[in-house]
């Protein structure tokens, strides 16, 4: 999260939870403000930072950072919008698909129909085929 979009009272919070370090009730604040605010972030980098690497990891830095890892969590998991259930499309392109074929195949008897008409009603305009001269 971008510095400036942190507030300042997320930040007043912290910084009263790095000066009574030991005090919980300056962690919870700081909690329910991420919460409220949504700068789960901003607040890990910060208990990161104070939990060290190696042997010297704070405690309780370490259990904070665990606390506003399950927060961020619940938020995503609760902030998530359920999908919309499928509409029940069974067989919709086959029905497409058979309808197409149908039109096609009554076009194609009309259109055969037709050449049959015309073909029975015009007279031969010339007589058979000459046969082969040898």
């Amino acid at each position: 999260m971008l510095e400036y979009t942190v507030p300042d009272v997320a930040r007043t919070a912290w910084d009263r939870a790095r000066a009574q370090w030991d005090d919980t009730a300056a962690h919870d604040e700081l909690l329910r403000l991420t919460n409220l605010h949504g700068c789960y972030a901003w607040v890990a980098a910060r208990y990161r930072e104070v939990r060290g690497d190696g042997d010297a990891i704070d405690p309780i830095a370490e259990r904070q950072l665990d606390r506003v890892r399950r927060a961020a969590e619940v938020a995503l998991l609760a902030s998530g919008t359920p999908r919309a259930a499928p509409q029940k499309k069974t067989y919709q392109s086959t029905v497409l698909l058979i309808g197409l074929v149908m039109i096609m195949i009554v076009i194609g008897v009309v259109y055969a129909m037709y050449r049959r008409a015309q073909a029975a009603t015009e007279a031969p305009s010339h007589g058979p085929p000459a046969s082969r001269v040898r």
